[in-house]
């Protein structure tokens, strides 16, 4: 099978603009820079875009594109076969570890030991975006993994505030941890933009209790995740197709987005109105420079922030949905640097008294 390469090749200060431009198309990629194999010259970023035989039509429209985000930019395109392909991955993909969390490409599989208490993602990333490899998978996933040890403490601070309101937590957002009815009854994940499905099962692995439904616009990233599903076992437990956000009617104790900045703000209203009371929605793919503008939609949503994640120029924001007490503020657990804040605080009210 023929596919087309695509290389990107700009200034670092540059690379923002046009990694949000392939973002917002949908399409899948690879990003080179110092921290990788086959580094580019310092100072220098490269993007990897293939696209088979039946999308050539779009290479057009997208070279114009990247052309008019950053005119000095160097750009080569070349057909390549299937095997190549594979080489290319091979190349770039390597196990990669995010906190207890371990994605190993198929090539990989047979040679890999697991770590003491490590959750192994077996993943064949084919043309879809999410390999761990970025900044914004990565973030989520961290997000997701530490939600794990802290989603107790959600359950607990939602519980109160039902209370005060005299309302009845919804068990689907509650029961994570718990042992569900029937498998019609388990608690759901939604994850908007799966890609690979990366995160998709990273939480179906993380949350055994559960379910989840993944989508995209992109078949074939459908076709990836379903795949992927099967070989970490969880594809009993996932629905993945192309179903519009909107289309989707029910509400879920976690949902994921790892999209961009724009589209986030864009999808705010419909993305907040799938979270069920007592759930989390965690968002990547964000700029630093947009995180404001992407917390404020979401806050104008009912949301309140709890935790966020940082790495570079990206961010990764985790939202809880609930119905506060009118001047209510409410945070998540306090930090280490809050609790000596407040200890340093009672110190000096007691020597004043």
């Amino acid at each position: 099978m023929r596919y087309c390469q695509i290389k990107i090749e700009l200034a670092n200060e540059e690379k923002a603009a046009v990694h949000t431009l392939l973002l917002e198309r949908q399409l899948s990629f690879q990003e080179v820079d110092a921290s990788t194999l086959d580094a580019p010259p310092e100072g220098r970023t490269r993007y990897f875009l293939y696209l088979g035989d039946d999308e050539r039509e779009q290479i057009p429209p997208i070279l114009d594109a990247v052309r008019k985000v950053v005119p000095a930019v160097e750009i080569d395109v070349r057909d390549r076969d299937e095997d190549e392909w594979r080489d290319v991955w091979k190349k770039f993909f390597t196990t990669r570890r995010i906190g207890r969390l371990a994605i190993v490409p198929s090539w990989e599989t047979a040679a890999h030991t697991p770590e003491d208490g490590e959750i192994t993602l077996l993943l064949e990333p084919g043309r879809a975006f999410g390999t761990g490899g970025h900044e914004s998978t990565r973030l989520c996933m961290l997000l997701l993994e530490r939600l794990t040890a802290r989603f107790r403490y959600r359950v607990s601070l939602f519980n109160r505030l039902a209370e005060q309101l005299q309302t009845r937590a919804p068990s689907s957002a509650l029961s994570i941890d718990s042992e569900p009815e029937s498998a019609e009854t388990l608690p759901q994940i939604l994850d908007v933009g799966c890609g690979s499905g990366v995160l998709a099962i990273t939480a179906l692995r993380l949350f055994p209790k559960t379910r989840a439904v993944a989508i995209d616009i992109d078949p074939e990233a459908i076709e990836v995740t379903l795949e992927n599903a099967e070989r970490n076992q969880v594809s009993d437990r996932m629905r993945c197709d192309t179903t519009p956000l909107d289309r989707i009617d029910q509400r879920f104790a976690i949902v994921l987005a790892n999209l961009t900045g724009p589209t986030l703000i864009e999808l705010a209203a419909p993305l907040a109105a799938r979270v069920d009371q007592g759930g989390v929605l965690i968002v990547a793919g964000i700029l630093e420079a947009e995180v404001h503008t992407v917390q404020a939609a979401l806050l104008a949503q009912g949301l309140i922030e709890t935790t966020r994640a940082t790495e570079g120029e990206w961010a990764s924001l985790e939202f809880l949905r609930v119905q506060p007490v009118r001047g209510a503020v409410i945070t998540g657990p306090p930090t280490p640097a809050a609790q000596q804040a407040r200890a340093q605080s009672r110190g000096k009210s007691s020597k004043r008294s």
